[in-house]
């Protein structure tokens, strides 16, 4: 079996995600934050190709490109092109998901030239002894169950997180969920998804 890095999956993972964009959603996308690179008449977008503007110190920046050539620049993935490997862009506008566990020991790995980082662990490409310390020693040190260990730990991870501030959270979207009372023992949450609850749950008068 062919081994994947976690480069290549979440590379898979969010291509397949964007794949199943619509162009309303696409075209709600441009309207908060820019423009979507179009083809022919007005409003015609071309799937997987954005367009981003903004004014810089002396000029206006513009940029166009297609979401994987976006992942390519982020990862700085040179199997796929030597031109990926020099730092060109610094900043990215992206989404992400909280995993169940709160695991980011390899996330800020320090060693430029360490299979974590070549696999795509550290993303940020900031490499801080420091920062990489704390996020292993918040996940390895303290004995299951030692939560005061722990919350000791991903304290001063967040302080030392906060002096680098690696990344800049700009929005938290909230999530409801609906069903009709005739669903019974339906209990879904952040941690127990819709899979997981419905298989539990029951249709009142139907047992």
């Amino acid at each position: 079996m062919n081994k994947i890095s976690r480069k290549g999956f979440i590379k898979i993972a969010a291509a397949a995600a964007m794949s199943g964009v619509t162009a309303g959603a696409l075209a709600a996308c441009n309207a908060a934050s820019g423009s979507a690179s179009t083809s022919g008449a007005a409003g015609l977008y071309t799937p997987g190709t954005y367009e981003g503007t903004a004014e810089g110190i002396s000029s206006t920046v513009k940029v166009t490109m297609t979401f994987s050539e976006l992942l390519n620049w982020m990862y700085r993935d040179t199997s796929v092109g030597d031109q990926y490997g020099v730092k060109t862009y610094s900043m990215y506008n992206l989404a992400t998901g909280f995993a169940d566990v709160y695991d980011y020991a390899y996330n800020y790995a320090s060693d430029p030239e360490s299979d974590y980082v070549k696999q795509g662990w550290n993303q940020n490409y900031i490499f801080d002894k420091e920062l990489d310390d704390l996020s292993m020693d918040m996940v390895y040190k303290p004995a299951p169950g030692d939560d005061a260990t722990y919350l000791d730990y991903f304290q001063k991870f967040i302080v030392r997180w906060n002096e680098l501030l690696p990344e800049i959270p700009l929005y938290c979207n909230e999530y409801h969920t609906f069903f009709p009372d005739w669903l019974k023992n339906y209990n879904e949450s952040s941690l127990w998804d819709f899979q997981k609850a419905i298989v539990y749950a029951s249709i009142e008068g139907a047992e």
